[in-house]
């Protein structure tokens, strides 16, 4: 469970990294120029490496999503148990009695006027 999380928190990183590297790219090198008010005008300024760099600002994260899928579809029965064994603990003895100590009194009838 631990080597899982690890794996997508580094994937995460590197897909973060890619990601804003390009975009800052994409915005020091003004290669969309104007704001893309109607499809004619998308990429108006450079289109190659406009829509280039928004791809390669997008790739890194539909990779990550696919491997994260496929990885957590592949080990899901132990994930599960790993979950399960981390989350789950058994009741102590001590926290039974409280829950016994805690126990709610007896119903009692409702109340003839609930709201006024």
């Amino acid at each position: 469970m631990t080597t899982w999380v690890i794996f997508f928190a580094i994937g995460f990183g590197v897909a973060s990294f890619v990601s804003m590297y390009n975009i800052a790219v994409l915005l020091d090198g003004r290669y969309c120029s104007r704001e893309p008010y109607c499809l004619a005008d998308f990429g108006a300024g450079h289109p190659d490496k406009c829509v280039g760099a928004l791809n390669l600002s997008v790739w890194p994260w539909l990779g990550l999503l696919i491997a994260f899928c496929v990885v957590t579809l592949l080990l899901r029965e132990p994930l599960c148990m790993a979950f399960h064994e981390a989350w789950y603990m058994p009741a102590t003895r001590g926290a039974q009695d409280t829950r016994r100590a805690r126990a709610p009194p007896s119903s009692m009838p409702p109340p003839e006027v609930m709201f006024r």
